[in-house]
């Protein structure tokens, strides 16, 4: 160990060390900043580039269209439905007997897209037409990932 000093790099006796030679601290940054540059480096480690996966649907009064998402991971999706009213479900409800059932969600047309925002790790998603339905529905689901 050099002269003067002790431990781990101390400080040693006076007139050995060179105060100018020491680290200053930095100033303090905005908290909320730092943190969210540091949630979103998070972020893109663990959860790779962003993703968007947009799925057009057409559906006839009676049916249903599955959507396999089980292995993409996604953090929010939106339902936009131009004609009709879809019943969206989480599962896989496309037997006839299924989907009659009450949906999870349902999205008439004429109104603002739904957006459904939660933590999952993929799911399927199954849309529905009420078997009962005058009109074609018609819209587009939207997931995407951060």
């Amino acid at each position: 160990m050099p002269a003067g000093t002790h431990g781990f790099g101390a400080i040693g006796f006076p007139g050995l060390s060179d105060p100018d030679s020491m680290p200053t601290p930095q100033a303090p940054g905005n908290p909320a900043i730092e943190s969210a540059d540091y949630l979103k480096r998070i972020a893109e480690k663990y959860d790779g580039q962003p993703v968007e996966d947009i799925t057009i649907f057409n559906l006839a009064a009676g049916k249903a269209i599955k959507i396999d998402f089980s292995q993409t991971p996604f953090s929010s999706f939106t339902v936009s439905v131009t004609t009709g009213t879809v019943k969206v479900m989480f599962g896989d409800y496309t037997q006839q007997a299924a989907q009659n059932l009450t949906a999870h969600f349902s999205i008439p047309s004429g109104g603002a897209p739904f957006q459904w925002l939660g933590a999952t790790l993929g799911r399927i998603v199954t849309l529905v037409n009420d078997p009962t339905a005058a009109t074609n529905a018609i819209g587009c689901i939207i997931i995407s990932r951060p």
